[in-house]
C-alpha cells in the first residue's frame, strides 16, 4: 500500500484532481457518474485517469470501455485504504468545495432517485459553504426528499 501512496505524489495536478473528485464518489463509480459530478468530458477524463490506471491505483474490469471513455465504464480504487489516501491528497476546505460542487451537479438531475440521494450525501458533506438562504431552502427540501426515498437506516 505504501508503494502505491507513493505513486500519488508524482501524479499531475489534474490527474490527482480528477482522483479526488473519484474519491468523494466513495470506492468505485462509473465514468458518466464522475463526468456528471465534475461537468468534465468523459474523454478528457479517461485521459487524466490514465496514470492512476497504470499505476493501479484504480482498476477497471473492462479497459476497452474506458479507452474509449464510456459512460457505463467501471472504475474502482484498488483498495479502501487507497481511497481514502487519495481523498487526503486535498485540505478539508478544498474537498468541501468539491462536495458542494459535486452536490449541485447531481442536483441538477433530482429527478433521479438515486442522484437525489448523492446530492444530498455531498450537500451534507459542505452544508456549512451554503450561505444563500434560497439554496439552503431548496437543500432542505432536497434531504426530505432524499430521506423519503432512500433506504431506511442511510442518513441515521
Amino acid at each position: 500500500m505504501d508503494f502505491l501512496a507513493d505513486g500519488l505524489r508524482t501524479l499531475g495536478q489534474e490527474s490527482a484532481d480528477t482522483l479526488v473528485a473519484a474519491a468523494c464518489l466513495g470506492t468505485a463509480c462509473t465514468l458518466g457518474l464522475l463526468a456528471l459530478a465534475t461537468g468534465e468530458d468523459p474523454d478528457a477524463l479517461a485521459q487524466r485517469l490514465g496514470p492512476a490506471f497504470e499505476r493501479g491505483i484504480l482498476v477497471t474490469p473492462k479497459a476497452l470501455a474506458m479507452h474509449r471513455a464510456e459512460h457505463g465504464a467501471a472504475l474502482a480504487f484498488c483498495h479502501d485504504r487507497m481511497q481514502q489516501a487519495v481523498y487526503q491528497l486535498r485540505d478539508d476546505a478544498w474537498r468541501e468545495r468539491l462536495h458542494l460542487e459535486i452536490a449541485r451537479r447531481l442536483a441538477g438531475v433530482a429527478a433521479d432517485p438515486e442522484q437525489t440521494l448523492r446530492a444530498a450525501e455531498h450537500y451534507a458533506v459542505a452544508a456549512s459553504l451554503i450561505a444563500e438562504s434560497a439554496e439552503r431552502s431548496r437543500v432542505r427540501a432536497l434531504f426530505l426528499a432524499a430521506a423519503a426515498s432512500g433506504p431506511p437506516g442511510r442518513f441515521a
